[in-house]
């Protein structure tokens, strides 16, 4: 199960890279803020993420650790969606790491339901609780970065 948790977690923090804000000297000149540009980069940065992983899960790995790589891609991008708002582009990764550590060492080994909101990168990808909290990650980061941009 590490795998499907480490997997997106290198793959979104590659791809974390597209979250930096605006280059001043070049948005000095433009008068507002352009929301579809960062909604194309979120929406590039999230099939960075679960493209290469989905493919290179459904060559080696069963349905259900497949669907476990895809939702984590999902919820990690999410997360550091939200996250780019609040510390900025370079150092986005690390909250996420961080809560993926914390998750593999402290998450329970049974599917137990009290488990399945918050450890979510180390459950089954057959749980539909889990992709409840990786799909409300993504919206409400998305939501957030469109909304406000990184904090860079």
């Amino acid at each position: 199960m590490p795998v499907a948790a480490i997997g997106p977690l290198l793959s979104a923090t590659f791809a974390a890279r597209v979250l930096t804000g605006a280059d001043v000297g070049l948005e000095r000149a433009t008068p507002r803020q352009r929301p579809g540009w960062r909604a194309a980069h979120a929406a590039g940065g999230l099939a960075l993420v679960v493209l290469p992983t989905a493919m290179a899960g459904a060559a080696g790995l069963d349905p259900a650790a497949t669907l476990a790589v895809v939702r984590n891609g999902v919820g990690l991008f999410g997360l550091m969606l939200l996250f780019s708002t609040v510390i900025g582009g370079p150092g986005v990764w690390m909250p996420a790491c961080g809560y993926v550590a914390f998750v593999l060492t402290a998450a329970p080994h049974d599917d137990s339901a009290g488990a399945a909101w918050w450890a979510w990168p180390a459950q089954p990808g057959t749980t539909g609780m889990t992709w409840l909290v990786a799909a409300a990650l993504l919206i409400i980061g998305s939501a957030v970065y469109l909304r406000r941009d990184s904090a860079v």
